[in-house]
């Protein structure tokens, strides 16, 4: 009877530990959730699953759609653009234009595949 209650809150307690690590988190399809750049911007290549389609804006309900473009899915918001090359649906080409405002700016790419997602956080300097 005491194994039993010492198992239960074993268990009890490990399961809250891993909550509290985040093992139970979305593994974000593999991408990071943050990519950040310099004031400068240029370009980023980041890797995870498949996804498509993509699209750019600070919600969820975003601003900018992607689109076929010379070989890629694209989608351009403001500053911001990303590809994904129609023969490789794991890889997102992120470029951010340099940054002339003086103040650091945010925003966020949305990857889809089915009922899978990322959101990848684009920080700017």
């Amino acid at each position: 009877m005491i194994k039993k209650k010492l198992l239960y809150y074993f268990a009890v307690g490990l399961m809250f530990m891993c909550v509290s690590c985040g093992w139970f988190e979305e593994d974000q399809m593999g991408y990071p959730r943050t990519v950040t750049f310099s004031k400068v911007g240029g370009e980023k290549i980041i890797k995870g699953g498949q996804v498509s389609p993509l699209f750019i804006g600070r919600h969820w309900d975003s601003d900018a759609f992607s689109y076929p473009e010379d070989g890629y899915e694209t989608v351009r918001y403001k500053w911001l653009t990303a590809r994904v090359p129609l023969d490789n649906y794991s890889m997102i080409i992120i470029n951010a234009k340099p940054n002339t405002s003086g103040k650091s700016r945010m925003l966020r790419i949305f990857a889809y595949s089915g009922y899978q997602y990322a959101t990848i956080e684009v920080k700017q300097e």
